[in-house]
């Protein structure tokens, strides 16, 4: 009973230390969008101004950039053009789509309010009557915006009644797995990101206005973030900038409109959102900069956690040693925030787990957001430096950073050693030890027989300091074999221990080899120095240099072609072909040809053309004989029978008349 009792209260006392703790710190932002960036969007938008006011001559593309420059707290040049211009525009061309553009730049612009109203309330109620109709979630929107915009400038006055009913209209338009579509109309799971952002933050705004939290509550929200497009552990987005932006906003207007109360969005999530907003700093058209600010002022201003980066002022330095780390603290449009910082951990990048320094607060300088920390001198080397700042401002949320220093400057190879032995254990007291100072080489080939160990021995040091580098390795090489053996480090030096095993990676090839000392850091210049000449002998045969071994060539055996029949032969068989037309002519010389008895008129005709008809498949069989193949000569010869069928019977059906006509006559 005791037992399960202390295990019981185990269980609860863990329990409470893990919901007392302090709350994990979120990741910083890598990068900001800062006034550099901020300068050349504005230069990007001011470019597409024409003279009449308008951006691009369109009411869409003016909205876009009235937008984007409001939200950076500019106005557009000519700006009494511009409002001008769109009030020229609305009235050539008044859909609920086109006073939405007109009316969110003029209210942008401040000059909505006053007298002169933009549209008349009764072509107002028309189409806001059209939008209800519809059931058009980008009508329903817009004339939401329309609404809200023109009773902040006290043209119109609210309708609870009427934006209860648009509530009502959009509503009917959501999926069951949280989409949207875009008409009432559409096929069920028709649903898509882009209608579900709109959705978000229309029903944001009317819960806001209509004070009726139930109309923003109840989205399921995680469903819609698993729809991502771009999913990593840094980044999140969705199909494109236009719907990451939206659904953004939508997303933490939603959040606001519940009070903050289960938020809809973890602040994790917006940190991976920026992430994907910052990718398009750089902007190719009006509706992407308009995009663009709606996400990263989404990202800025929120009820739920407003990122922050943290950014070493100097992340490179090019000769050690280094007495200062100095760190910015920004939001996500370079605005200095205020905070705590603490520098939680130094580490040498290949030695993590050795802490160099570690709890030390950062103090403030006389730059706002920027903080410093003098650190013991450091020497040359990439170091990981962990950061942790608390904003003072409750609205940013305690993040931690994660940075990379690397301190330059050049090496040299101390101590190096060659050393020849029995065995392993015998080698540092071996005399066969052979030293060469650092840019020189071994004054002669050392060998190595194949019942000898080896070691080759340095140190690498930097301003007569031991360095520990990230790669360093021996090159054993010759004209034909090449090959890298990673050093060993221990305590402050390197070491390469060559024993008979060598041999495998050397293909067992006797001969002398360079010896190349290879070292490698990202805070160095590549370091490749010839440390002399070393000789091996093996016992095992040689093995081909080639992994792919020379082969004699394949020859094959093809079936002989058949013997041809003697010449004789042939000439003996072409003879019998030709023999019965040669006994036809002598035989017609002999007894002689008799035209006497060829019918006349037709007949006459019909028989020379059935005689042609004869020889011409006679001649066809014959250039058969000599060159065509036969199916060619098959389609020739029907062609031809059909002709020779013909006169053939005609031709005899004359020679019958003829003889008939004569046996009459006689008798």
């Amino acid at each position: 009973m005791s037992i399960k009792i202390y295990l019981c209260l185990t269980i609860l006392i863990t329990l409470l230390s893990i919901n007392n703790a302090a709350p994990i710190s979120l990741t910083s932002l890598s990068t900001t969008f800062g006034a550099s960036d901020q300068q050349q969007l504005v230069k990007f938008v001011n470019a597409q101004q024409q003279q009449n006011g308008l951006f691009n001559g369109l009411l869409r593309d003016t909205f876009y950039a009235v937008g984007a420059l409001s939200r950076l707290g500019l106005k557009p040049e000519r700006q009494d053009a511009v409002c001008q211009a769109v009030r020229g525009a609305i009235a050539k061309d008044t859909d609920i789509t086109s006073l939405y553009y007109a009316v969110s730049t003029l209210s942008d612009l401040k000059c909505l309010s006053g007298n002169n109203k933009l549209v008349q309330d009764n072509e107002l109620t028309s189409l806001v009557a059209r939008s209800i109709e519809s059931g058009s979630l980008d009508e329903l929107a817009a004339a939401v915006n329309v609404l809200f915009a023109l009773a902040d400038a006290k043209q119109v006055e609210s309708d609870p009644a009427q934006l209860a009913q648009i509530a009502k209209a959009i509503l009917a338009l959501e999926e069951t797995d949280g989409t949207f579509r875009s008409r009432l109309s559409d096929d069920k799971r028709t649903g898509t990101l882009a209608n579900t952002a709109t959705a978000h933050f229309v029903l944001a705004r009317l819960a806001h206005r209509l004070k009726d939290a139930k109309i923003a509550s109840e989205r399921p929200v995680k469903n819609i973030l698993s729809m991502s497009s771009e999913s990593t552990r840094e980044t999140l987005g969705f199909e494109d900038l236009q719907t990451t932006a939206t659904l953004l906003r939508g997303l933490v207007s939603l959040s606001s409109a519940n009070g903050g109360q289960g938020s809809t969005i973890e602040a994790s999530t917006i940190v991976r959102v920026a992430h994907y907003l910052l990718h398009f700093k750089n902007v190719n058209s009006l509706a992407d900069a308009y995009y663009l600010l709606i996400g990263l002022k989404s990202v800025q201003k929120n009820n739920i956690g407003q990122p922050i980066a943290v950014e070493l002022e100097q992340s490179v330095f090019p000769t050690a040693p280094v007495s200062s780390l100095v760190v910015s603290v920004r939001d996500i449009f370079g605005t200095a925030v205020e905070s705590t910082a603490t520098l939680s951990n130094l580490a040498l990048s290949s030695a993590r787990q050795t802490s160099l320094l570690s709890a030390k607060e950062m103090t403030a300088t006389s730059r706002p957001g920027q903080y410093k920390l003098d650190v013991d001198k450091l020497k040359i080397g990439s170091y990981i430096v962990d950061i942790k700042v608390a904003p003072k401002d409750t609205n940013y949320n305690t993040v931690s950073a994660n940075l990379l220093i690397t301190v330059t400057g050049s090496i040299s190879v101390d101590d190096f050693k060659l050393s020849v032995a029995d065995n392993k254990d015998a080698l540092a007291g071996s005399k066969l030890t052979y030293e060469v100072a650092y840019g020189k080489k071994l004054s002669q080939v050392v060998n190595v027989p194949q019942n000898k160990v080896a070691r080759v021995f340095f140190r690498v040091t930097s301003s007569s300091e031991s360095f520990a580098a990230q790669q360093v390795g021996v090159r054993f090489f010759s004209p034909s074999v090449d090959v890298v053996i990673p050093a060993t480090y221990s305590v402050d030096a390197y070491s390469v221990i060559v024993t008979k095993e060598i041999g495998k990676s050397l293909k067992y090839q006797t001969g002398n080899y360079q010896i190349e000392i290879i070292i490698g850091d990202s805070s160095i210049t590549p370091l490749v120095w010839n440390a002399g000449e070393i000789s091996f002998n093996f016992s095992q045969a040689a093995q081909p240099l080639s992994r792919y071994p020379e082969h004699q060539p394949i020859e094959y055996t093809f079936r002989a072609d058949p013997a041809a029949p003697k010449q004789v032969i042939t000439q003996v068989f072409s003879l019998l072909v030709i023999a019965p037309t040669a006994i036809f002519v002598v035989g017609c010389l002999f007894i002689g040809i008799n035209f006497g008895k060829m019918p006349g008129g037709m007949g006459f005709i019909y028989t020379v053309a059935f005689v042609g008809c004869m020889v011409a498949c006679t001649g066809l069989i014959v250039k058969y004989w000599l060159s065509l193949t036969l199916d060619v000569t098959l389609r020739y010869l029907a062609v031809l029978l059909i002709p020779t069928i013909f006169f053939g019977q005609k031709s005899l059906s004359a020679f019958a008349t003829d003889r008939l006509l004569s046996t009459k006559k006689n008798n």
